[in-house]
């Protein structure tokens, strides 16, 4: 087989697997990354992923297919992988930031339709693997890939034999799906079901709160309130304002479950019987402490009790953090341990840092190509800090880049 070379600079690459499995290319020369994917006999780069200085002075643009290198692909070989490499459909370099945004544009791709790299129905979900490869899922269960670029890889329509939902994105890129009896794990790239692992019983009770993400360990942690520990309380919690008992139930990356906790929120929330529904906790975050956040939304237009609610790696509860709310939402870990927080009536998000909570304006982003996204719907995280995030038919990849942002 032929030396595998950069696609940048043409330095040798040395192939290293990661803890995940990936076959990642490392360049001696210029310190770029390449996701490798072994075919047969051959390795084949699929992704260039530059070093974070940048782009080499002497790499050249990347061109409108991905450039393949490896031992005798052939012509065969390349039509062969064109459906899953396809094409790239937007310019590669990364943007200027706009003067009224606190965001730089690194990449922003999709728009509603049927070429590859757009989308059939509004995405709705985005998440984000150790490789920085990220899944889209939009309203219709279908789901999309690209690369650390934006670049298009693959979509498929909800995995065949799966009838639940999209639950987490593990880091070394298998997709978590459940019908509440069983877990599904997804290859991402594809969407084959790889194996099918009994859900916890819990997770089969209706619940008045769900909520579910990766740890740091690369498991997942799962939070509900199921009525199985609430016999007393009215169906749905109307008629009380007390949540109920509530549990986190860690998983490995095995999906076996290795602890858990419980009665976090009864904590955090008294009662107040001026208030007729129970708050409803949406979204679930852990930090690399094991530190546990949860973001409650009101169940009453007047319940002001909600937030994200900090407890220790104990379930201990620690403090309630006050941010703007408008409807529904969801926080998700950032690698610094920073929170942001996405409300699908906003098209801002905001910062939870030690300094406090800050809002940063979206809008800007591709408005003056009319690529907009409007209300941000999901928000997922980079191992550089930076985010993924969907709306208005879009997705962008853009670095906070402002810490002058409103506060």
């Amino acid at each position: 087989m032929r030396k595998l070379k950069c696609s940048g600079c043409g330095g040798a690459l040395t192939l290293v697997t990661t803890a995940e499995g990936h076959v990642v290319g490392k360049c001696g020369n210029c310190g770029s990354d390449h996701v490798i994917d072994a075919r047969a006999r051959q390795h084949v780069v699929v992704e260039h992923r530059f070093a974070e200085a940048g782009r080499p002075a002497n790499a050249p643009a990347v061109s409108g297919r991905r450039r393949l290198i490896g031992a005798g692909l052939g012509v065969a070989g390349v039509l062969a992988l064109a459906p899953i490499l396809g094409r790239t459909i937007f310019d590669p370099t990364a943007r200027s930031p706009d003067p009224q945004s606190p965001f730089r544009e690194i990449f922003n791709v999709g728009g509603e339709g049927a070429a590859p790299g757009q989308f059939r129905d509004t995405p709705f979900d985005v998440a984000v693997d150790s490789l920085d490869r990220v899944l889209v899922r939009d309203n219709g269960d279908r789901y999309y890939i690209f690369g650390p670029d934006g670049r298009f890889l693959n979509n498929y329509p909800r995995p065949t034999g799966t009838s639940g939902r999209f639950v987490v994105l593990l880091p070394g890129g298998d997709l978590i799906m459940s019908d509440q009896r069983r877990f599904f794990r997804v290859d991402m790239e594809s969407g084959e079901i790889k194996e099918t692992v009994p859900a916890p019983e819990e997770i089969d009770e209706w619940s008045n709160g769900a909520a579910e993400c990766v740890t740091p360990a690369g498991g997942i942690a799962l939070y509900r309130v199921p009525d199985s520990l609430n016999p007393d309380r009215r169906s749905m919690g109307y008629g009380t304002s007390a949540p109920g008992r509530d549990v986190v139930i860690f998983l490995d990356r095995n999906l076996r479950e290795t602890r858990r906790l419980s009665d976090l929120l009864p904590q955090a929330i008294a009662a107040d019987p001026m208030i007729n529904l129970a708050a409803q906790p949406v979204s679930i975050a852990v930090n690399g402490n094991g530190s546990i956040f949860i973001y409650v939304i009101p169940g009453d237009d007047h319940d002001n009790r909600t937030g994200v609610f900090e407890f220790n790696a104990e379930g201990r509860f620690q403090r309630r953090i006050a941010v703007t709310q408008k409807f529904s939402g969801s926080i998700t870990m950032a690698p610094d341990d920073s929170l942001w927080v996405q409300d699908s009536w906003m098209s801002e998000l905001q910062h939870i840092t030690a300094e406090g909570v800050k809002t940063c304006e979206t809008a800007g982003l591709g408005r003056n190509r009319g690529e907009a996204p409007g209300n941000i719907y999901s928000v997922a995280a980079y191992r550089d800090g930076s985010l993924a995030m969907v709306g208005g038919g879009r997705l962008i990849r853009a670095a906070l880049v402002k810490a002058d942002h409103q506060a």
